[in-house]
């Protein structure tokens, strides 16, 4: 009896360290895993999930059981998990901006962001961002404050842009441009320093983008043309006119910040270099991104022109433009003459394909026109396209109460 129980008391005492083994997570709130942290002179990992998400799961199934992940992360970490869309994960994804999932926030005993990594991560590639963290040079905080006290090593300047470029894009711009003046200009010619221009630079007024447009056929002869495209596919061909376009792509994204900063005058130069496009891609942003600039400043008529001009040429090709730019002239104008304008190309959109997102767009801009009999019957005919085709039509249906509640409310009615 006693052997049996010693028996049961061994293979139950393995099954619980084989449990074991892997990330011991903190049970407790945020301030008490602060606490706690301050307490035995760790940091805080912070696993920052959803129930949705797919690579979180992965995380939890392979990388935080692993017993070397646990070894290292136990003994250097308190560990905890939290779901960013309950209880006080709420206010934490506000507070840290926690945009994607999985992340892994690294603070320290006060809250202060240490390192930050994005996506699943192989057990041996979390352990050594653990490592990184750890490092007070080397990890994020570390490299922001090497950056702030003037450092200007090309090394380290290339690894704080690439470790602060998306998620502090001040500090990232203003790294990158601290780099391109360390940089002889001989050297744009690196392909290093083209990949790290290709990747991160959006300023068109910078040393690096005047150097690149003005030799741009040199740079697309040596480190486009002759790429290898092949791994692609079918889209071989988008990603060569998008790599070829690429100066001109910039421009256009510089637009809308341009916009949003109410700099009119580098909006009209991103504009200009962005028209000289071969590319119709480059053209359809500035064609969207310019609606907004038109609401403020009610210069409809150039847009409008512009607009037509485009759609006339590649329109027939790629009919999905109709609908795209009726609907983005939806969101963004009240003026008569434009709404009108949207109006026809969503009809124009109606004869290539009468699909649901084609009809939803027409009621929508029926009912902006105030053609509140017309919108009703298409927000219904969307309704029934979207049945159809097992859509959801919430954005209809919501019209729909809209509707009414101008309808209903009419004398007479």
């Amino acid at each position: 009896m006693k052997r049996f129980l010693v028996l049961v008391v061994l293979i139950f005492g393995m099954e619980m360290y084989s449990y074991a083994e892997g990330i011991v997570f903190f049970h407790g709130t945020f301030a008490e895993a602060k606490a706690e942290a301050a307490k035995q002179h760790k940091l805080i990992f912070m696993d920052c999930f959803t129930t949705w998400c797919g690579p979180c799961r992965e995380m939890s199934s392979k990388a935080f059981p692993d017993k070397n992940v646990g070894d290292y992360f136990n003994a250097h970490f308190i560990c905890m998990q939290m779901d960013m869309e309950k209880g006080e994960g709420v206010d934490i994804r506000k507070q840290y901006g926690v945009e994607a999932f999985p992340t892994s926030l690294f603070l320290d005993e006060t809250g202060v962001i240490q390192d930050v990594h994005v996506g699943y991560l192989s057990p041996e590639l979390f352990i050594s961002n653990g490592k990184t963290a750890l490092d007070e040079k080397n990890n994020f905080s570390g490299l922001e404050k090497r950056f702030k006290n003037g450092e200007n090593d090309t090394a380290f300047l290339k690894k704080f842009i690439a470790a602060t470029y998306e998620r502090d894009l001040e500090n990232g711009e203003a790294a990158l441009k601290r780099y391109w003046d360390v940089v002889p200009e001989s050297d744009l010619y690196k392909e290093e320093n083209f990949n790290l221009f290709h990747y991160y630079e959006k300023d068109i007024n910078s040393k690096a983008y005047k150097f690149i447009f003005a030799h741009q056929n040199e740079f697309l002869e040596k480190y486009v043309s002759k790429n290898d495209y092949s791994k692609y596919g079918k889209m071989a061909k988008v990603a060569l006119q998008n790599d070829s376009d690429m100066m001109y792509l910039k421009a256009a994204q510089a637009i809308k910040p341009a916009l949003d900063k109410n700099d009119t005058v580098l909006f009209k130069q991103a504009k200009n270099i962005a028209m000289h496009s071969k590319y119709d891609e480059s053209k359809y942003i500035v064609c969207i991104t310019e609606i907004p600039y038109c609401k403020i400043t009610g210069r409809w008529g150039d847009f409008l022109k512009e607009t037509q001009d485009y759609l006339s040429e590649n329109g027939p090709s790629k009919p999905y433009l109709y609908n795209g730019m009726a609907w983005a002239i939806y969101e963004n104008a009240d003026d008569k003459t434009a709404l009108t304008k949207g109006l026809e190309y969503s009809e124009t959109s109606l004869k290539y394909s009468k699909d649901y997102n084609n009809e939803d767009t027409y009621a929508h801009l029926l009912y902006k026109l105030k053609r509140y009999d017309e919108a009703l019957k298409a927000a219904n005919e969307a309704v029934a396209l979207a049945k159809k085709s097992n859509q959801d039509p919430n954005s209809s249906t919501d019209l729909l109460n809209d509707i009414h509640k101008i309808t209903d409310t009419k004398p007479g009615n």
